[in-house]
């Protein structure tokens, strides 16, 4: 544990990667609001003054309420999804707010986590980051790797969305099916 001297200027493909990784994950709350929006049956305009922007988490709590409440099904397993994007996040806010150091020992720039806390061994006590920071050495791979993961999460969330509205589609059927037969 140490003081390292702070990157204020990133390689190129460093800064490269977290705009990628920054700019997709946005685009994957995005998809969740405008989900969430169909479920509601409102539009974006609507939308963004009563459901704000919501942490992945509760996007996915929202919208698994909002199929309970209509009686939708997915053959998708929201529960994962849900979990997979929660890392997603974590490590989108990690990179795009953490702040990145020079360590000698790495030949790659070294993420400064100042958050939560962690244990040097497994099973080893817990110590917080607040106070002593946790340094992690986060690779050119790692980020593909999670840029992959939001770009699957994106494809699983519009096969979600298609599943949702075929469903919507029919059910409104029914309704105006049931409403001319008792006119």
């Amino acid at each position: 544990m140490g003081v390292y001297p702070t990157l204020y200027r990133l390689p190129t493909d460093y800064s490269t990667a977290i705009g990628r990784l920054v700019s997709r994950f946005a685009v994957l709350e995005s998809a969740l609001r405008k989900l969430i929006y169909a479920l509601l049956e409102t539009g974006p305009k609507f939308g963004r003054v009563a459901v704000k922007s919501p942490r992945i988490q509760d996007s996915f709590t929202m919208i698994e309420d909002l199929m309970a409440l209509k009686s939708f099904t997915t053959t998708l397993d929201i529960k994962l999804m849900k979990q997979e994007c929660i890392k997603f996040e974590r490590f989108r806010d990690q990179v795009a707010h953490g702040v990145w150091v020079k360590h000698p020992q790495s030949d790659v720039p070294v993420l400064q986590i100042t958050r939560g806390s962690y244990s040097e061994k497994p099973g080893g006590r817990s110590i917080k980051a607040r106070i002593h920071p946790q340094a992690m050495k986060i690779t050119l791979e790692n980020f593909k790797d999670y840029t992959r993961g939001v770009d699957f999460a994106l494809n699983a969330v519009k096969q979600l969305a298609n599943e949702l509205a075929a469903q919507h589609d029919a059910l409104h059927k029914k309704s105006l099916e049931q409403l001319k037969q008792h006119l």
